[in-house]
């Protein structure tokens, strides 16, 4: 599942133009879901840009990709 997610977030950051993007994806403490990313965090710095537009935009491009349920 981690290696499944990492994946999806680096094809959703290129679709979003980043390229070579490093992903890594944890667990995340129980009181905040299953896995945790800091790549918002990360690629917004490197671009000078912010990270929660970045994270949100990322979150859309996501939920396109989103497998149903």
């Amino acid at each position: 599942m981690k290696a499944r997610l990492e994946k999806s977030i680096k094809e959703a950051l290129e679709s979003l133009g980043i390229k070579d993007a490093e992903v890594k994806v944890e667990h995340a403490p129980l009181s905040h879901g299953d896995y945790t990313t800091n790549v918002a965090l990360v690629q917004g710095k490197k671009l000078s840009g912010n990270p929660l537009e970045l994270a949100e935009e990322l979150a859309r491009e996501l939920k396109k990709t989103k497998p149903e349920e």
